[in-house]
């Protein structure tokens, strides 16, 4: 750990020196070969590429200026693979299909699309808005969250 003293003596920032954790011959082909390899994602090619340099005993603020990234976001890639390995240099997708409504949920939802405005209301809900923003949720019956 390296530690930054201020000018006055004092221990003002303790500065936590990243390093990747040792790396047997098995594991430095793979990266060599994600490297060289021309094909799969970008952003697996540049994680190797960062963790193999620091595997070779480059500063993190020199591995931050050769990928064109930021000192944090090197950090954060070489305490990604110290803690978990190869699956940190791949990407993690969170997309996929929506959530689908239960069906009470979807029977509360069309209870509420055809129901009818409160009686209550005695002009338009943009007129409520622009005159009385807080006499809307008085004038409206409350509607469970959906989420």
């Amino acid at each position: 750990m390296l530690r930054q003293v201020a000018p006055d003596g004092q221990n003002d920032h303790v500065a936590e020196r990243a390093q990747v954790r040792e790396i047997d011959d098995d594991e430095g082909r793979r990266l060599l070969r994600i490297i060289r390899r021309g094909t799969g994602s970008v952003v697996t090619w540049r994680r190797a590429q960062m963790v193999l340099l620091s595997a070779q005993g480059m500063p993190v603020t020199r591995i931050a200026e050769v990928t064109f990234t930021s000192v944090d976001r090197v950090r954060d890639v070489i305490h990604n693979f110290n803690a978990d390995g190869f699956e940190a240099l791949y990407l993690k997708y969170k997309g996929g299909r929506p959530k689908t409504f239960t069906l009470p949920e979807r029977r509360e939802s069309k209870k509420i699309a055809k129901s009818k405005p409160a009686e209550s209301m005695t002009c338009s809900l943009t007129c409520l808005l622009l005159r009385h923003p807080a006499r809307v949720r008085l004038c409206r019956p409350a509607m469970p969250s959906m989420a």
